[in-house]
């Protein structure tokens, strides 16, 4: 759940938009936390998205002291509501966050508890090696375990990456794929042609490291191409990226914009970029830009992490992320050569599956059955 999604960086919000599809299903509870007291804030009932918490945590500094009293607060209102009568048959845990493992950990050891279900959409250190000076320095921390030590502590887990699953068979879990959906009520269907004489790219989304930016600049700038790259986001990096557009006029930034704004941006495109890489722990998280991508109708072109063909299909082009800079130029100058007429084409049918296949509505029904079915394991 998000109350006040102006705090939220990034913009992804698949957490509380999944949340609120199921909630005709379940009688849901929402617990939130975050790094200020959100107490003080107004609340707005038509900006929030998701359901309204029921409880908020804080995790800031010091984090020893927080942490403990975060802690202690979720488990008397967990013990509250079941005194009360409201006997939780489930616990659907979002995050790593120290606080709920701890809590995850507490609830496993009681003789009688819920079914524990890990919504599992990032995880940067899980089947990446980890170097022995941190793992010392993560004992030292309060409530600090990595996300492979987290794992076993879970009946089941809603992954949004395939690659995900592989973990879960080891441990002989369910596991279930939910990579995330959209609004059709977004969409743009209206696709007008450009009247830019050359083709061209997007790139809407995190400036930082991991989304594959700073890469994509490096693979596009080598090329002797005259088509433009638009670029829209935020975060770090805001500042390289702003130098490297003032000094290439075939690159542009348009800032940080909006959701609406955003799909407009998209519309001011040919090709939308996805370039992510398979580092920074990728592997276990999904693109959720591309659910953006498609609902402004524009083609795309991605990297092949995560199962992302499994949601675009196959009107989409794609890069082999594990020969990133080869791979990348190729697909941008195969891309460059075909008409306008083909891109926008495929960038229809790229919606058109997105909203017959991915809506927020039509996804809750499947996953509401898999978290059933684990409470009947349970039972």
């Amino acid at each position: 759940s998000v109350s006040h999604p102006e705090l939220v960086t990034g913009g992804q919000l698949i957490e509380a938009n999944m949340v609120r599809s199921l909630d005709r299903w379940f009688d849901i509870r929402s617990v939130g936390l975050a790094e200020r007291d959100l107490s003080s804030l107004k609340t707005d009932p038509e900006a929030c998205i998701g359901l309204a918490h029921s409880l908020h945590l804080l995790d800031r500094k010091p984090t020893l002291t927080t942490r403990w009293q975060s802690l202690r607060r979720l488990k008397q209102r967990y013990q509250n509501w079941v005194a009360s009568g409201w006997k939780p048959d489930l616990v659907f845990v979002c995050c790593f966050a120290p606080v709920y493992s701890a809590f995850v950990r507490w609830l496993r050891k009681r003789k009688e508890r819920p079914a524990l279900v890990l919504f599992l959409t990032d995880a940067p250190t899980l089947g990446e090696p980890i170097p022995a000076s941190r793992r010392f320095r993560y004992r030292l921390k309060p409530m600090a375990w990595f996300e492979g030590q987290m794992l076993d502590q879970f009946d089941a887990c809603v992954g949004v990456s395939v690659e995900t699953e592989r973990y879960f068979q080891r441990l002989n879990r369910p596991w279930y794929w939910y990579p995330g959906g959209l609004d059709p009520r977004r969409a743009i269907q209206e696709h007008p042609s450009l009247d830019a004489d050359e083709i061209v790219f997007g790139y809407l989304g995190s400036l930082s490291d991991y989304g594959g930016l700073p890469d994509l600049l490096r693979v596009f700038e080598s090329l002797d191409l005259p088509n433009q790259l638009h670029i829209a986001g935020g975060g770090r990096n805001q500042a390289l990226v702003e130098e490297r557009c003032r000094q290439n006029p075939r690159l542009h930034y348009a800032g940080k914009l909006t959701p609406d704004d955003a799909l407009a941006f998209g519309q001011r495109c040919d090709v939308l970029l996805n370039p992510r890489t398979a580092a920074y722990g990728n592997r276990n998280s999904f693109p959720m830009k591309v659910f953006d991508y498609a609902l402004s109708g524009r083609c795309i072109l991605s990297g092949l992490l995560s199962g992302v063909e499994r949601v675009l299909g196959p009107d989409a082009f794609y890069f082999d992320h594990n020969e990133f800079d080869r791979s990348l130029a190729t697909a941008l100058r195969r891309i460059a050569g075909i008409s306008r007429a083909e891109l926008q084409d495929r960038g229809a049918a790229s919606q058109h599956r997105l909203l017959e296949q991915f809506k927020w509505s039509d996804l809750a029904p499947g996953l509401a059955e898999f978290l059933r079915h684990q409470t009947k394991r349970r039972s």
